[in-house]
């Protein structure tokens, strides 16, 4: 059943990317739910268009629906949350450090990652299957994810 409605500009000059309109505000605002396996790890992108390209993968349709995750499932071990590669960003920045206070497992992006978002590792040339190696293999949790944060921020 439909729970809301994304919009993206395909502007790359246009200040607002996307556009939500949730149509139940009850309903957690996560884009894939129809495609999840419960039963294995989830991993979480920021927006639709990235989590197209990992499997069994969510999109939240803000970056900070940590409360979409709980309603879906109240397990943060069960999830991966990949944000995008902004180590300048603020606002990244803290969200990644309140997933790491929340519980979840986080990827903090290698510094030879210089691509912001999965979408532009694709369009790079990198494949799905080696962002996903890439992506496991740079998962943190605990302390061991604020030490690798406070190494990658830049904010």
């Amino acid at each position: 059943s439909l729970i809301g409605v994304t919009g993206r500009t395909l502007d790359a000059h246009s200040e607002l990317r996307y556009i939500t309109i949730a149509v139940d505000p009850e309903k957690a605002m996560l884009y894939g739910l129809d495609n999840i396996d419960k039963t294995r790890k989830i991993y979480v992108t920021e927006g639709p268009i990235d989590s197209l390209f990992l499997p069994n993968c969510l999109a939240m349709s803000s970056s900070n629906n940590f409360d979409g995750l709980k309603t879906f499932i109240d397990d943060p071990s069960k999830f991966i949350i990949v944000m995008d590669n902004e180590p300048k960003n603020k606002d990244i920045c803290r969200i990644v450090e309140k997933a790491v206070d929340l519980g979840y497992s986080v990827c903090i992006w290698p510094n030879h990652i210089e691509q912001k978002d999965i979408n532009e590792m694709v369009l790079s040339g990198l494949s799905p299957e080696n962002i996903k190696l890439i992506i496991d293999n740079n998962t943190y949790s605990g302390l061991q994810a604020k030490a690798t944060l406070m190494q990658w921020k830049k904010c």
